[in-house]
C-alpha cells in the first residue's frame, strides 16, 4: 500500500494541475510516468537510490521530478515528497518529525 504525506499529496496535485494548464496531453503524459515510478516502488524499492538510512529517492523519466519515500514495512510505503527537482533540495526533511 502506497500513502501519501499530506504535503506530498498536495505537490502531487499541484504538478498534475500545472501540467494540465499547459495541455491535457502533458498532464496525461505525467500521470502516466508518476503510475510507472510508484509501480516501481513498489516491485523494487531497493532499486531505488538510497537518500539516507530510512530514505529513497525515484526520478521521474520524463518529467523533472522525484519521489522521496520510506518502507514502513515490508509492501507500505510513506511517500513524503513528489518535489522539484531544481527547487529547493532536502526541504522535505523536515516532514520526518512531523
Amino acid at each position: 500500500m502506497i500513502r501519501f504525506h499530506r504535503h506530498a499529496r498536495t505537490e502531487l496535485n499541484a504538478a498534475k494541475s500545472w501540467y494540465r494548464f499547459q495541455s491535457a496531453d502533458a498532464a496525461f503524459r505525467l500521470a502516466c510516468d508518476i503510475d510507472l515510478a510508484l509501480e516501481s516502488v513498489v516491485s523494487s524499492p531497493e532499486a531505488c537510490d538510497l537518500v539516507d538510512d530510512d530514505f529513497r529517492r525515484i526520478h521521474l523519466r520524463k518529467f523533472p521530478y522525484h519521489i522521496i519515500f520510506k518502507v514502513t514495512r515490508p509492501g507500505d510505503f510513506l511517500v513524503l515528497a513528489v518535489a522539484h527537482d531544481r527547487r529547493r533540495p532536502d526541504y522535505w526533511r523536515r516532514r520526518v518529525r512531523a
